[in-house]
């Protein structure tokens, strides 16, 4: 897709917009020959390749993006997983960053699916996984952005109840227990925040 002896395009260092691959009719083969390159420059380097097949998923991540384009987006990770898995285990690359602006629930089930289509998941490969957004803004309160990442990481247990997968549960245990005690912090801060406002209405 790219000439071998260049940089290629990366995330950081190319703005431009390739959210007409998606429209095309033969986009399925485009995103594949980029998967291929990404997976090929990963076997010569261990460099981030997979900013420069994130690019193509960023695109249509936006406020703005058609529900339909979003849609083969995510079709065409769940069949790369489904069929490509054991072959290309190169999870940064079936699990863009921009993955993680998904709601829970379609990267629950992105995550599922992983998880069934690999033989064995290692540990490695599994804490590489985009699993959440990596920032949280907003105004106001943050307790139910801390109450919503539980209830995430809580949906993913069930999924890791074999024996092979319990070190795994374990790691999604700890993080639920960190985000618990954050919880618990913010909730201290709201009610402190409420009680000097009140006084100092008084």
């Amino acid at each position: 897709m790219y000439p071998e002896d260049t940089d290629y395009i990366n995330e950081r260092g190319d703005n431009r917009d390739f959210a007409f691959v998606w429209d095309r009719d033969d986009y399925i083969k485009i995103i594949d020959l980029a998967v291929d390159q990404v997976y090929m420059n990963e076997q010569k380097s261990k460099a981030f390749w997979e900013s420069k097949l994130q690019i193509f998923f960023d695109a249509n991540f936006k406020e703005n993006t058609s529900k339909e384009v979003q849609e083969k987006q995510i079709q065409y990770l769940k069949e790369c997983i489904s069929s490509k898995c054991e072959q290309i285990l190169i999870p940064s690359v079936y699990f863009p960053k921009s993955l993680k602006k998904l709601p829970s629930k379609k990267r629950r089930n992105l995550i599922e699916l992983f998880l069934k289509s690999v033989i064995q998941v290692r540990m490695d490969d599994f804490k590489t996984l985009q699993l959440e957004p990596s920032s949280w803004g907003g105004v106001g309160s943050m307790v139910p952005v801390f109450s919503g990442r539980i209830k995430f990481f809580e949906s993913l247990l069930p999924l890791m109840n074999s024996a092979d997968l319990l070190s795994h549960k374990q790691l999604i245990e700890t993080k639920i227990e960190s985000l618990e005690v954050d919880l618990q912090r913010e909730k201290k801060r709201d009610f402190l925040s409420r009680l000097i406002f009140k006084i100092s209405i008084l």
